[in-house]
């Protein structure tokens, strides 16, 4: 009974890195894509010159 509590916890824990793992990817390809948009570069060097 308890080794199979421990592998419902591992694969949680398994889920849990996986969800991580994929946010931190959509977060990252969104920065990059937010970066490398002309607009938003353009709108990033007009704040430093306001």
């Amino acid at each position: 009974m308890d080794s199979g509590r421990h592998t419902m916890t591992q694969l949680q824990k398994i889920i849990v890195w996986m969800l991580l793992a994929a946010l931190a990817v959509i977060i990252t390809y969104l920065g990059f894509k937010g970066y490398l948009s002309p607009e938003l570069l353009i709108n990033f060097s007009n704040s430093f010159y306001c």
